[in-house]
């Protein structure tokens, strides 16, 4: 009888070892889904809407342009309120002042002015150069071979309009695979854009590299001459949830279920 009694408690210590480990791979497993990104809050709207653009709390969709508040509501008692005037955008441009330059699918080009009272945004220019990017934001701009250029120039220059496929800079150091295809560009603060592919997140930041490093950091009377230069890495754990991932923009991720989380 103590036999038995012992091979009982023993097969129901093995058997309750196994469960447990299982219990902790499990946890383990939404913990680390859920510390990937800090949780801020959840907002109401913009459902089933593919969002291409963001830039300064502007969301552009592949239809629509819209305002998104992140810590109140609009009165149509969501975060979103659309700005009347203007649809299909593939460019937008800060310029000045809270005004922004547009750009449709049918080179028209446009102003939205945030301070405007009205809420509207127009496209009633129409261009004068035919310009050949499939997305453009800010001073990053992707053209129909998903090769990805940079350029200075704002919008209301006379010799950006004149120059405009000399101005941008074709970045050669692309570490993107030819056969993924830039979908939505999104910007976030400190000029950090985040490049969406239909495989995986890219972060594209600008900065400055000394050409005489060594120099420059042992001798008092030498100065650093510095570069710019393109930097493109995939971003690993925004890859992880790329399918969850509605967008991007001023340091917060917002995910599909409308969730929000910080980037940092």
């Amino acid at each position: 009888m103590l036999k038995k009694s012992s091979l009982f408690m023993l097969s129901l210590i093995i058997l309750l070892s196994i469960c447990g480990c299982g219990n902790k791979e499990n946890k383990a497993e939404k913990k680390d889904t859920k510390e990937d990104f800090t949780y801020i809050n959840t907002i109401n709207g913009l459902e089933n809407e593919n969002v291409i653009l963001t830039q300064n709390n502007l969301v552009v969709t592949d239809n629509n342009f819209y305002n998104v508040s992140f810590d109140k509501l609009y009165s149509n008692d969501t975060n979103y309120k659309q700005v009347e005037g203007v649809s299909n955008l593939i460019g937008i441009q800060y310029e000045d002042f809270e005004i922004y330059a547009l750009y449709d699918n049918k080179e028209n080009r446009g102003y939205y002015d945030k301070d405007n009272s009205s809420g509207k945004g127009s496209l009633d220019l129409k261009s004068t150069f035919n310009y050949d990017f499939k997305l453009k934001n800010g001073i990053v701009y992707v053209d129909n071979e998903n090769k990805i250029y940079i350029t200075k120039f704002l919008v209301n220059s006379d010799d950006y309009y004149d120059n405009y496929e000399k101005n941008g800079t074709l970045v050669e150091d692309n570490p993107i695979p030819s056969e993924e295809n830039i979908i939505s560009i999104y910007l976030s603060s400190g000029n950090k854009y985040y490049l969406k592919t239909n495989k995986a997140f890219y972060s594209l930041k600008q900065k400055k590299e000394a050409t005489n490093k060594e120099q420059c950091e042992k001798y008092e009377d030498i100065k650093c001459e510095y570069v710019e230069i393109i930097d493109i890495k995939k971003e690993e754990k925004l890859t992880k949830h790329l399918q969850d991932i509605k967008y991007i923009t001023n340091d917060k991720i917002v995910f599909n279920n409308n969730r929000v989380y910080s980037l940092n």
